[in-house]
């Protein structure tokens, strides 16, 4: 296998998770689709076929978390999926709009969690070892967040990967804009709303700290554009 190359397993367990990802983004327009039918229990059947679906496409996915993760998450992510399914046939239900409008949302940001997933299964051996090394001794990422020691935080977006740029160079000391917009794929972020990620960053940070009893006023200080990463890495 050539060098920061991911394994075919890993890659075959990504490919999965992202087409799980876009069977999931569909289940919405199944839901409204089966309404072509004015049977209840013909809904029910059509939409319990893509859901079907969505659990056998999940397979290699919750394989692979069974035999990596903790017990815990495994039952975690399934449980998510199930969740999604038991909704979207409910939905079929007669007078049952609002709800499914309040699906919406609750299947948007499981897209993204699972693709955040597939992102990690992948970069697992793509990453270079010392930054592996790094991670690996107090600050773990995991798909919508970060585990600090057996902590769990939620956190996604662009905080999420400028919490990366800062693990990711543990001898840098300061970081300027133009270190910190590599959180973003264009490389043309503002200044202003690389400043707001950082206030939402430096808010969890806060909290981080205190549940590790650190003595740290200011996780991330810094002025005139330039900033220190101001906790253990």
């Amino acid at each position: 296998m050539a060098a920061n190359q991911p394994s075919n397993e890993r890659v075959i367990v990504a490919d999965s998770c992202r087409r799980l990802a876009d069977k999931v983004a569909g289940v919405i327009e199944a839901v409204r689709s089966s309404f072509e039918s004015s049977d209840p229990r013909v809904r029910a059947s059509r939409v319990m076929h893509y859901t079907n679906e969505m659990v056998s496409d999940a397979a290699p996915f919750f394989s692979w978390l069974e035999r990596t993760q903790p017990v815990e998450k495994a039952r975690q992510e399934q449980g998510r999926l199930l969740k999604l399914c038991d909704e979207a046939i409910a939905c079929t239900g007669e007078g049952q709009q609002r709800r499914l409008a309040e699906s919406v949302s609750y299947v948007a940001h499981f897209v993204l969690h699972l693709k955040m997933w597939a992102d990690q299964i992948e970069a697992l051996e793509t990453q270079p070892k010392a930054c592996s090394d790094l991670v690996e001794k107090r600050w773990r990422r995991e798909a919508g967040g970060f585990w600090f020691d057996d902590r769990f935080y939620e956190l996604t977006g662009k905080p999420l990967a400028l919490l990366r740029v800062f693990l990711e160079s543990p001898r840098r000391q300061t970081f300027g804009y133009a270190d910190l917009r590599a959180a973003w794929e264009d490389d043309l972020a503002e200044n202003a709303t690389i400043r707001a990620a950082l206030s939402d960053l430096r808010t969890l940070l806060r909290t981080v700290a205190s549940d590790a009893s650190i003595e740290c006023d200011d996780p991330l200080p810094g002025n005139q554009g330039s900033w220190r990463f101001a906790l253990p890495r």
